[in-house]
């Protein structure tokens, strides 16, 4: 990585951001067929860009030594649901979108695809002699599936539905399933200790309500805050981490029991002032109308001096 002599002012998708550093970047992949593809870029480096941006136009106009091969048989086909890679007249590469309608490449570090690959697959691996290869068969249906039931898994594979192999599961039963670690990791619950023991006094439930007939007498606030920050809702995620939205002000009408969220992209008191005004507009939409609803046009001269 190097410093650049004369920053460089990046446009279009990057929204103007202003480029110091660039490097050299070695990667590889997967083809459509499962082989490792090897290759290296020279690359912009912005400590704000947390996706890799990947230009079709520059990879495919060099070899994998950076050599420009000014051919017509490397090109990308962009398709409704994917896109295709085509490099030197070979179909190399086939990608899905993204939540931003772009294509997503998964990318390993040089030298550690294989090894990434054989950790994601060890339970599975034929090295693995704590299951049974009918057990790993029934656990690579299960993954491969979505993580649906064992038992599903057996119909499917009795009924034909699944390949041949997974005839082999006729013997077996639904107490001989195996375990799969992220199913158990996902059932976790807390567990009491049995040693705190917490009851609710009924003389005071329901006190904070109590009084409020009308909705808009109280309304309760609190904020959320999200370590992972959302996209805004106009901008199809191309915007930058920083103008992301990065917790909620919920509000919640104690009579009705209306639960209102205003996303905020700073918890600071200039965006939840913005959120109780946006929170209040609506509210006094959702009363124009129905005064208008009720005929009330009286009413609704006064709500509107």
């Amino acid at each position: 990585m190097r410093r650049l002599e004369q920053p460089i002012n990046l446009q279009g998708i990057a929204g103007g951001l202003i480029i110091e550093y660039v490097g050299v970047a070695q990667w590889e992949t997967l083809d459509k067929n499962g082989d490792i593809v090897q290759f290296e870029e020279q690359v912009l480096i912005h400590k704000d860009l947390l996706n890799r941006l990947l230009s079709p136009q520059a990879f495919l106009s060099r070899d994998r030594h950076g050599t420009p091969t000014g051919t017509t048989q490397s090109h990308c086909r962009i398709f409704h649901n994917q896109a295709e890679s085509h490099k030197d007249g070979r179909h190399l590469l086939t990608m899905d979108f993204d939540s931003s309608f772009l294509p997503c490449l998964t990318l390993f570090k040089k030298s550690t695809a294989v090894h990434t690959l054989k950790g994601l697959n060890a339970v599975v691996h034929s090295s693995n002699s704590n299951l049974s290869e009918v057990k790993k068969l029934w656990l690579k249906w299960h993954y491969k599936l979505g993580h649906i039931g064992f038992q599903h898994i057996l119909t499917l594979a009795l009924g034909g539905f699944l390949d041949r192999a997974s005839l082999s599961l006729h013997d077996c039963t639904i107490a001989l399933r195996p375990t799969c670690a992220a199913c158990q990791y996902g059932k976790q619950v807390h567990t009491p200790d049995h040693t705190t023991i917490t009851k609710k006094n009924p003389d005071v439930v329901g006190s904070l309500k109590a009084g409020h007939l009308v909705p808009g007498d109280k309304v309760f606030c609190d904020q959320l805050e999200s370590r992972v920050r959302g996209q805004l809702l106009h901008t199809d995620g191309r915007e930058p981490d920083k103008d992301r939205f990065c917790g909620s002000t919920v509000f919640c009408d104690s009579a009705s029991g209306l639960i209102w969220v205003e996303h905020q992209v700073t918890l600071n008191a200039t965006d939840t002032i913005n959120a109780k005004d946006s929170f209040e507009r609506m509210a006094m939409s959702q009363c124009l109308w129905e005064t208008l609803v009720e005929g009330k046009s009286s009413d609704v001269l006064q709500v509107l001096v």
